[in-house]
């Protein structure tokens, strides 16, 4: 009898733990309903294996910012934090990546990239694409490492990728065409003492 009730707990101390990883990964938009864009926002997209472009939460439709009524998610000049923001400032270890979302300003396509702390970065363009390096810095929650397809903004941009290259990660921007697109980059301050690098890339 003893050994079942042993046996009992430590299955439920293994579920408990699971949950604790899960919740650890799970996608920004989880529990926040305010931060999908509302019904019929957001122009029809094509799906990819883990669920829909809207899914992804790091999408912008409105352009507003932080309104009301609008998008909650990340953004410049939004007041949200990233889903299980650490606390700052990280005390060791490399930065890390907390948000990639795209929207659209003023007509201007625009990526942000939201991290703990000032990036030391490193921009390269080539045929329709633009390279962001981000020195010493991780992507620890796996929705953040997920593709973009932005291609129903009907913009100039396509996608926006990210993977670890050592100990950098590369952001990938994709445009349409093979020229060499047009870019602007600035840091800025985000909410919570995060900061954001900011890429403009306007139409010509």
């Amino acid at each position: 009898m003893r050994r079942l009730v042993y046996a009992c707990l430590m299955l439920a101390s293994t579920s408990a733990l699971a949950q604790q990883a899960d919740d650890e990964e799970r996608p920004p938009i989880a529990n926040d309903a305010a931060k999908r864009p509302a019904k019929g926002a957001m122009p029809a997209s094509k799906a990819d294996s883990e669920g829909s472009v809207e899914e992804h939460g790091n999408l912008d439709v409105s352009g507003k910012g932080n309104a009301e009524g609008a998008y909650k998610g990340v953004a410049p000049g939004a007041q949200a934090l990233p889903p299980h923001p650490p606390r700052l400032p990280l005390k060791k270890g490399p930065q890390r990546m907390t948000w990639p979302g795209f929207q659209v300003k003023d007509g201007v396509p625009t990526v942000f990239l939201e991290l703990t702390a000032a990036p030391e970065y490193h921009v390269a363009d080539g045929p329709g694409e633009v390279v962001v390096t981000l020195k010493n810095t991780i992507v620890p929650l796996r929705n953040n490492r997920r593709a973009l397809d932005v291609t129903a903004f009907e913009t100039g941009v396509k996608e926006v990728s990210t993977a670890s290259r050592g100990k950098d990660v590369r952001v990938t921007i994709k445009t349409r065409g093979g020229e060499r697109p047009q870019h602007h980059e600035r840091v800025e301050d985000a909410a919570g003492g995060f900061r954001m690098l900011v890429i403009e890339l306007p139409t010509k």
